[in-house]
């Protein structure tokens, strides 16, 4: 789901529903901003590689 640092709109959606979080969640296991979040998903913006990370290592801990 992950190609190096950066996430689509789609992946960060897709992550954050395996993650069964909400938006308001994942902003608050991250330490982001909700409209940030919602920027992402639409694609308005790119995910940052801080967030891409944390959101990875979210993954990777529900994995194990």
């Amino acid at each position: 789901i992950l190609n190096g640092v950066c996430m689509t709109a789609q992946e960060i959606k897709e992550a954050r529903k395996k993650l069964g979080l909400t938006q308001q969640e994942l902003v608050e296991a991250i330490g982001g901003n909700l409209s940030t979040l919602r920027h992402w998903e639409q694609g308005v913006h790119k995910i940052n590689k801080f967030a891409a990370d944390a959101i990875k290592q979210l993954l990777e801990q529900k994995r194990s």
